[in-house]
């Protein structure tokens, strides 16, 4: 029997498993690495452009493009994404977007973390794009790419779809996985080869992810993102600025799993309501200006979150660009 002469019900379920099931992810870097393009603001990620799953059955016949078309009409804001981390080649995002966003607001994001040794097979163009050598005084590279990875999902939705129109997401889940193509991991910061010739990263912070190798990669990955994530969410002097966008857009909380297991746990209205900022500067006119724009910036968040919680149109644009 043909699809077409079963059930309506039956190939309304069909429909849904070939749309919303999870693609199955790159086996390798060297998989999808001709069809990637580097990310605008932050040269760490590496996009490729998201496949649309339903595009072939809307294309089959009327029939087909009517009922796939109520099965999108009825698939929630969750999206999925698979991140390849290619050490010293970058973050290598691959979306599956069964449907775009109707609203600004996403229920969840599900991201799976898979880490690899960088291969001879990889165009030279990748090197040197994920750094964990610092800057000037400020994060290394790599800190950033992740940054801007996260930031790029808030401000322009899933797949990064190219127009700054801020997402509100419910919750983000990620999960960091065991390595299974067979380098040793001695570090997380640099391949296997580099590290044994002796070319590891000059900065400090990383030496623990180079030396401890009695920690499992996948678990020095995801105490890097963690620190990295906690002292974004802090909203300390030097952090504030940064962490600004991530309390306006998520709800409820980040959650890193490790393997499947939980983690961390980043719940947002702890951080918010536990707030206390303990230096605002030195100068007295800074500090009066920074307090200010604080305090401003604090009532619109409140209240934004508030709108945001019942589903209610958002009130406008941040009072303020900084604060610190």
């Amino acid at each position: 029997m043909s699809l077409s002469r079963l059930p309506h019900e039956i190939r309304q379920k069909i429909f849904d498993l070939a749309i919303c099931s999870p693609a199955t992810p790159p086996a390798s870097p060297s998989a999808t690495q001709h069809a990637r393009s580097r990310g605008i603001r932050d040269h760490g990620i590496w996009y490729i452009q998201p496949e649309n799953p339903a595009l072939s059955l809307l294309l089959v016949n009327k029939q087909f493009n009517d009922d796939v078309r109520k099965v999108l009409n009825l698939i929630p804001a969750d999206y999925h994404v698979d991140i390849m981390f290619v050490k010293d080649c970058g973050l290598w995002p691959t979306w599956h977007i069964p449907v775009l966003p109707r609203t600004k607001y996403i229920k969840s994001i599900n991201a799976t973390f898979r880490l690899f040794d960088p291969t001879d097979d990889l165009d030279p163009r990748f090197r040197g794009s994920m750094s964990f050598n610092g800057g000037d005084g400020g994060p290394e590279g790599a800190a950033w790419s992740f940054y801007h990875l996260l930031t790029g999902v808030l401000q322009k939705g899933p797949g990064d779809l190219g127009q700054h129109d801020e997402y509100i997401i419910e919750d983000i889940t990620v999960n960091i996985l065991e390595p299974t193509d067979g380098a040793s991991h001695k570090s997380i910061a640099c391949g296997d080869r580099e590290l044994e010739l002796g070319n590891k990263p000059r900065r400090r912070f990383v030496s623990a992810l180079i030396s401890d190798e009695t920690i499992k990669p996948e678990e020095r990955l995801a105490m890097y993102m963690a620190s990295n994530l906690g002292r974004i969410l802090s909203l300390d002097y030097y952090t504030m600025n940064y962490g600004m966008t991530v309390w306006e857009n998520v709800m409820v909380s980040i959650m890193l799993n490790l393997n499947g297991s939980e983690y961390r746990r980043f719940g947002m209205e702890e951080f918010i309501e536990g707030h206390r900022v303990r230096h605002w500067g030195m100068t007295p006119e800074y500090i009066a200006d920074r307090k200010e724009k604080y305090e401003h910036w604090r009532n619109w968040l409140d209240e934004r979150r508030r709108r945001a919680k019942g589903g209610f149109e958002l009130n406008g644009e941040r009072p303020v660009s900084h604060i610190m």
